[in-house]
């Protein structure tokens, strides 16, 4: 049975036949308004043009934008010595408290930024991964695997706090930028993927998976996800 907020927000969710919606980004509406989260520590400056992250990834700016091109997981070996760093409970609880004096009208939406592939092609660099997931099968579904259960714990930590919605953010493109094809995807994202669904639901969440191509809708809608957000 759905509680009075989830039916209060049901119409933000869902189209007015209750379908998934997909939307190109959210946003305000007449009937509510958005407060966003993002759980992602800034990068830091190692020297002018270069940054680094807490997963040891190493950045360079182009055209203004941060581009990860120092790779700490780029083969087995390296993926054995690699240690994800602690999730640090205090900074969720310091992004999460921007929720706590929300008005009852407003949606309070928790995003967590590659979740699982995003974060392996960060790690192992988008080539690299790309090419294990279609030959290095081992190497390729142990690092999906370890991203997931990282993402796993930050979910848990962030899912103590009162929310609306959890927003999980990631594109699936093969590394040339072309859309992944779906048997890939659904042999290397899809059952992680699948993991991150079903604790949001163990925690009665809605579910937006932003950075979606429309012609995954019918396999997220199968594990459960109640908007989708375009690119």
């Amino acid at each position: 049975m759905m509680t009075e907020r989830e039916r209060r927000l049901a119409p933000f969710l869902f189209d007015a036949s209750g379908r998934t919606q997909v939307v190109a980004g959210v946003r305000d509406t007449d009937a509510c308004r958005v407060i966003a989260v993002r759980l992602e520590k800034p990068l830091w400056e190692l020297a002018p043009g270069r940054m680094g992250d807490e997963y040891g990834v190493l950045w360079r700016t182009e055209g203004g934008a941060a581009v990860p091109e120092g790779h700490p997981v780029p083969d087995a070996d390296a993926l054995d010595a690699y240690r994800f760093p602690e999730v640090q409970t205090g900074f969720i609880e310091e992004k999460l408290d921007a929720f706590r004096d929300a008005p009852e009208e407003v949606l309070r939406v928790c995003t967590i930024p590659a979740p699982c592939l995003g974060r392996a092609e960060r790690l192992a660099g988008r080539g690299v991964l790309h090419r294990a997931m279609r030959g290095d099968e081992e190497f390729a579904h142990t690092l999906l695997r370890r991203c997931c259960e990282h993402t796993l714990r930050v979910m848990d930590a962030a899912l103590q706090f009162d929310f609306d919605v959890l927003r999980l953010e990631e594109r699936w493109e093969n590394a040339d930028g072309t859309p992944m094809e779906p048997d890939v995807w659904r042999a290397c994202v899809k059952p992680y993927l699948a993991r991150l669904y079903a604790m949001g639901k163990a925690y009665r969440k809605p579910i937006i998976q932003a950075g979606a191509d429309a012609a995954f809708l019918g396999d997220l809608c199968e594990l459960g996800v109640d908007m989708m957000e375009t690119p």
